[in-house]
């Protein structure tokens, strides 16, 4: 579930009947960073945090995954992401820092511009507002029967005044209606809020979108393959000081692609990757 908040309810968010765009840890996570917070670094795992590349990105020899592993200098350890994969014959190995730079220089070239953010915000509400035409237009009916009911249920009052009615069947009528009223008031609420959930939900991705390559350098392991699952589904491979790829996600394109590839999108379902799997 996700949480809203509005001051005229209660101080603290409270918990909403939408799902999340994201799960609540994941956005406590952005929100620390975006706060300008570091994560803290956590305990050695399986999924090593001193190389977030590993397994992500592949050998441009054998296309096998890199691994990452530290060497021994003269004086201290380096780390090195490189190929391990038994039958390649080019033993490729590149130093931590300098793949981890690429990869930032490659978000901050992939990540769009405001304007077509601005573009991509509008384009998805004319595509949401358009699939829920059918519930939004049922607005004015829900207002209608809302009106309808509160109408029986003064009358209702009236009947029982006169004594037209027994006060078994007042109570009845009166509770099957103030059950009625209360589902139609609170569709039309549901109505209400669809909008500006959406818009914060967009502002949200967009926010994180903007600050993608800042996001990936100080997230903690779990954000960081996160990301790179969002925005390469299908991984990345290494190749002379650039980046080869079969899919990026359609919330990015190159800065020398053309604007009107954003014209003709549909509301990319990346956003839901977001979310807790």
């Amino acid at each position: 579930m996700g949480y809203m908040h509005k001051n005229t309810w209660a101080e603290e968010p409270i918990r909403g009947i939408f799902e999340p765009l994201i799960s609540e840890v994941e956005f406590k996570k952005v929100q620390d960073i975006l706060n300008g917070k570091k994560p803290v670094i956590t305990a050695y795992k399986r999924n090593n945090p001193e190389f977030p590349l590993r397994q992500f990105i592949t050998c441009s020899n054998c296309n096998q995954p890199l691994t990452g592993s530290k060497s021994k200098g003269r004086k201290e350890r380096y780390a090195y992401y490189h190929c391990h994969h038994k039958d390649c014959c080019i033993n490729f190995r590149i130093r931590k820092e300098k793949l981890e730079k690429i990869f930032v220089d490659y978000l901050k070239f992939i990540k769009p511009e405001r304007n077509l953010l601005n573009l991509f915000e509008a384009t998805v509400k004319d595509v949401y507002n358009e699939k829920l035409s059918v519930r939004l237009n049922s607005q004015k009916q829900v207002q209608d029967k809302l009106v309808e009911l509160k109408n029986r249920k003064s009358k209702l009052i009236d009947f029982r005044i006169d004594g037209t009615i027994s006060e078994d069947d007042y109570k009845f009528k009166t509770e099957q209606l103030a059950e009625e009223i209360q589902e139609h008031e609170f569709r039309l609420r549901e109505i209400d809020e669809i909008d500006n959930d959406l818009c914060k939900c967009l502002k949200y991705a967009c926010k994180i979108i903007e600050n993608i390559d800042t996001l990936w350098i100080n997230g903690d392991l779990d954000l960081k393959q996160r990301l790179q699952k969002l925005i390469f589904p299908k991984g990345l491979m290494y190749y002379s000081n650039d980046f080869r790829t079969a899919e990026i996600s359609s919330l990015f394109i190159k800065k020398d692609a053309s604007l009107t590839s954003y014209n003709n999108m549909v509301p990319p379902s990346e956003f839901e990757s977001l979310s807790t799997p």
